[in-house]
C-alpha cells in the first residue's frame, strides 16, 4: 500500500506512524528505510536495543577448540541488549517537558526523552532513534524512528504524537459519521461506504476550520 502511494505520488506525506503491531516488525521498518520513508514506529516495552554499536561477525575458533566451525553471524561485542523500558529508567536518560498540543482543557504537556540506539536486522546493526514518552498519568510509551540524526527533541516528540489525530479521525468516523454501521457484504459496497464516510468527515473538518 505504501509503495503504491509513493509510485502514484497522489498523496504526499511527511512520515509514516504505526502502532506496536506493525512497529515491532523489523522487516517493515527495513522496507521503509529502503524506500526513503521516515517512520515513527511504536514498539512494545520489552523491545531490545543496544546503547552502543554492536559488532556482528562470525566467532573465530580458538586454538585447540573442538567442534564444527561456526558459519552464522552473531553479535560479538560484550555489550548486551537492554529492553526499552530499562533504558527509560537509566539515570542518563533525561526526560524533558514538551508541549504536545492544545486541548479543550488547555495545553497538554508530557515528558519526552530521545536516545540513539541500535537494533540488529538481517545480521546488520541499524541505528535508530528511541523516543520515550511519559504522560502525566505515568504511562510510558516507546517508538523507534529513522528520522535524521540531527532531528531535535521537539520535532521527534511532535512526530510521535501525530498518530493521535489518525486514531481520533477513525473514532469520530465510527461514532459520529456511521463508518462502523456497514452491513453489506460486497467489497465494492464497502468502498462506496468508505468514500461517503471520508467525504462527510472532510466536510465536518472544513466546517470546523471555517
Amino acid at each position: 500500500m505504501i509503495e503504491r502511494v509513493l509510485e502514484r505520488g497522489l498523496l504526499p506525506f511527511e512520515a509514516m506512524t504505526c502502532d506496536t503491531l506493525y512497529g515491532q516488525s523489523g522487516w517493515l521498518r527495513a522496507q521503509l528505510r529502503r524506500g526513503g520513508v521516515v517512520y515513527m514506529a511504536e514498539v512494545p516495552q520489552n523491545t531490545q536495543v543496544y546503547l552502543s554499536p554492536p559488532e556482528v561477525g562470525i566467532p573465530q575458533v580458538l586454538p585447540g577448540q573442538r567442534g564444527r566451525r561456526l558459519t552464522r553471524l552473531q553479535v560479538l561485542s560484550a555489550t548486551k541488549p537492554v529492553e526499552v523500558r530499562q533504558v527509560a529508567r537509566r539515570a542518563d536518560t533525561i526526560l524533558c517537558w514538551v508541549r504536545v498540543r492544545t486541548t479543550e482543557r488547555g495545553v497538554l504537556e508530557d515528558e519526552f526523552a530521545v536516545r540513539r540506539v541500535w537494533t540488529v536486522y538481517e545480521d546488520k546493526p541499524v541505528e535508530e532513534w528511541l523516543v520515550i514518552r511519559r504522560e502525566v498519568n505515568g504511562r510510558l510509551s516507546y517508538a523507534l524512528s529513522n528520522a535524521p540524526s540531527e532531528a531535535p527533541l521537539e520535532e521527534l516528540a511532535w512526530l510521535k504524537c501525530q498518530r493521535y489525530f489518525v486514531e481520533q479521525v477513525h473514532q469520530d468516523a465510527k461514532s459520529e459519521i456511521g463508518w462502523d454501521e456497514l452491513k453489506a457484504q460486497r467489497y465494492q459496497a464497502w468502498e462506496h461506504h468508505l468514500a461517503m464516510t471520508i467525504l462527510a468527515t472532510w466536510f465536518v473538518a472544513q466546517t470546523k476550520l471555517d
